[in-house]
């Protein structure tokens, strides 16, 4: 045992859990995988998988929904810009689609980012030993998951 009465193992299963999000596409497997496997072991690892897992089921649908309005945005933006283009006889409105694009897909980038690095923050402070909980959903989480755990087996409230 360790920092907070966290075994080793169950430090780097929620850290693995949290920074799974680096793997694209399958990296929601990992924390259901810990959660399916390690539910009934241990609260913590509970929480944290499930935590994790939802917090990445919630981003990819983000990114699904926020894909789906930048291309409705881009072929919008082309339609504008290749009718003023008619209209004008000229090709520069057609800057407006190349430069629109690149703000769109460069500002989805940077949310992918960002939405990763919560991930690896969340990896580092589980493996440091600390309870981390993901801003606007960590404390909502614990509040339902609580609610079904008997208060001898709660250890870090």
């Amino acid at each position: 045992m360790s920092q907070n009465g966290l075994s080793s193992d169950e430090r780097w299963l929620a850290a693995l859990a949290h920074a799974s999000i680096l793997i694209p596409t399958l990296g929601f497997a990992v924390p259901l995988i810990v959660w399916i496997t390690q539910r009934e072991k241990s609260v913590n690892l509970r929480f944290q998988a499930l935590q994790a897992l939802t917090y990445q089921l919630l981003l990819a649908a983000v990114w699904v929904v926020l894909g789906a309005l930048s291309g409705l945005f881009m072929g919008a933006l082309g339609l504008v810009s290749g009718a003023f283009a008619l209209a004008a006889q000229t090709e520069t409105p057609l800057m407006l689609v190349t430069g629109g694009q690149f703000l769109v897909i460069g500002g989805l980038l940077c949310l992918m980012g960002l939405g990763a690095l919560l991930g690896v923050i969340g990896g580092i402070a589980c493996l440091s030993g600390s309870h981390f909980r993901y801003p606007l959903l960590g404390r909502r989480m614990e509040s339902l998951l609580l609610r079904h755990v008997p208060a001898e087996e709660v250890s870090h409230a």
